[in-house]
């Protein structure tokens, strides 16, 4: 079992931060007392680890971890601003029925990594809310059965393989911005229902060009003010004809349209 003895955290005058980086089947961090202003925790890379009990946590404002339900209590104090869970279940999700706290920028930010097909259902709590939720390096994204939360001001999948419930799940609550790196979308109908302020989909994927095409014609009239799609289908009729345009474009609209509009979103 590693323990707190082998840590060497960075410090820097008052504060500190606890980073662990490899595979360990048991991290003790029982003695993270003795660390004065602990402001970070990575110990993602740990299979299970072992917490201190009915400790102060504050002063953490970065939390990084594969869950276990130890981490409950953690989350109960609701003190971090940015929380970045591995493996999460339905279980760790239902820990944050609530606002979540903000960073001195004004932004709160919640990334779920590597989930599990099937192991959540409800997603969000009713009272949630934050300003960035990022759902990364997952095979399949499952939407359709989420219950009603409050906001998101962007939804950010990245590295997801294919994703399904979208439409359904912006009318459980308010999500200002959407962003859609590739996925493989699981439910093209819905696409045009989806419920946001502006969403950014780029695609290099010919089944994703198939069914925009099958779509194309029922698209919403003012469908640009709020779509904003990258795909050879979609630059073909928009008149972007080769790769170094589409490029120029895309950065264009990224840098003068929906990054401005991304930001707008976070800080509501």
């Amino acid at each position: 079992m590693k323990a707190m003895e082998d840590f060497k955290p960075w410090m820097n005058k008052k504060k500190t931060k606890v980073v662990y980086q490899g595979i360990s089947d048991h991290l003790d961090l029982t003695g993270i007392s003795s660390f004065p202003s602990l402001e970070r925790i990575s110990v993602y890379d740990a299979k299970r680890v072992l917490l201190p009990e009915n400790h102060d946590w504050s002063g953490v404002s970065t939390l990084e971890f594969s869950w276990e339900p130890q981490w409950a209590e953690v989350l109960e104090q609701r003190s971090a601003t940015e929380t970045l869970i591995y493996r999460p279940t339905q279980e760790a999700l239902d820990c944050f029925n609530c606002e979540l706290p903000t960073s001195e920028e004004g932004i709160s930010s919640l990334s779920l990594s590597t989930i599990k097909h099937g192991v959540i259902d409800r997603w969000f709590p009713q009272a949630f809310s934050a300003s960035w939720v990022k759902i990364v390096n997952s095979r399949t994204v499952d939407l359709s059965s989420a219950g009603p939360f409050n906001s998101i001001g962007l939804l950010d999948f990245r590295y997801v393989t294919r994703l399904s419930g979208l439409a359904h799940f912006t009318h459980q609550g308010r999500v200002r911005a959407i962003r859609l790196e590739d996925p493989l979308i699981m439910d093209p109908k819905e696409f045009w229902n989806i419920r946001t302020e502006c969403i950014k989909f780029g695609t290099g994927r010919k089944e994703n060009d198939a069914w925009l095409e099958e779509i194309w014609e029922q698209r919403p009239k003012n469908w640009e003010e709020k779509y904003f799609i990258s795909s050879k289908f979609v630059n073909k009729k928009l008149g972007r004809t080769t790769w170094e345009e589409t490029s120029q474009l895309s950065q264009a609209a990224d840098d003068k349209a929906i990054a401005y509009r991304f930001k707008a979103a976070m800080k509501g």
